[in-house]
């Protein structure tokens, strides 16, 4: 934002997003008009991911393995398993997404060109992180887009959010799993605009 000159601006967080524009609002208020928080959590997603009963230090002992002890091989593993077409028909049976194939080939192209062990690291950051702390201090028009299936970010972090943060505005899409946006982009772009134009933006030109 200081690059481009912008003094504030609207914040938009999906996934392990959500942490890093709350923890943005946490360091600089001033500078955020609104933040629009889309199926993500507002700490350590890895508590409750897909509902799996492990513990944190189990996490932080593979992931750091993944990431510092064998990070070119982790690299090639993820890349290449992207590539295969099974690998959307995996990500249905386990509920990662109701999308079809085609509109999900960009994202399973981009995870194979992302750099693993840097997206591990961040995870691991983002398990020691919280910022329940935050929601209650929110100040600036926020919305909270939930799926209704998500195991990623379980709809009851959704309904923490709802209640907590004072100035809400609240969807639950019906059905949406962690890949919503790709899922029901009309659902979701409806929801985002009706919200700028009500909360944020009061143009006419808007």
């Amino acid at each position: 934002m200081d690059h481009l000159e912008f003094d504030n601006a609207v914040l938009a967080g999906f996934s392990l997003g959500v942490q890093i524009i709350l923890e943005f609002y946490n360091l600089f208020p001033s500078r955020a008009n609104a933040l629009i928080i889309i199926t993500g959590p507002y700490e350590n997603p890895l508590s409750t991911f897909y509902g799996l009963p492990v513990p944190t230090y189990v996490w932080e002992k593979l992931l750091g393995t993944m990431a510092h002890k064998i990070p070119n091989t982790t690299n090639r593993i993820w890349q290449n398993a992207f590539k295969l077409p099974v690998v959307h028909q995996v990500a249905k049976l386990i509920g990662s997404t109701r999308a079809s194939a085609e509109l999900m080939q960009d994202f399973y192209q981009h995870q194979q060109v992302v750099d693993v062990p840097n997206g591990l690291r961040m995870a691991l950051a983002s398990i020691n992180h919280s910022a329940r702390h935050v929601l209650p201090k929110i100040k600036v028009p926020t919305m909270v887009i939930g799926g209704e299936k998500d195991l990623f970010t379980p709809v009851k972090l959704a309904y923490i959010m709802r209640d907590e943060i004072p100035e809400v505005d609240f969807i639950m899409i019906p059905q949406g799993t962690h890949t919503t946006l790709i899922e029901r982009p009309d659902l979701v772009n409806a929801a985002v605009w009706d919200f700028m134009g009500k909360k944020v933006v009061k143009s006419p030109q808007f």
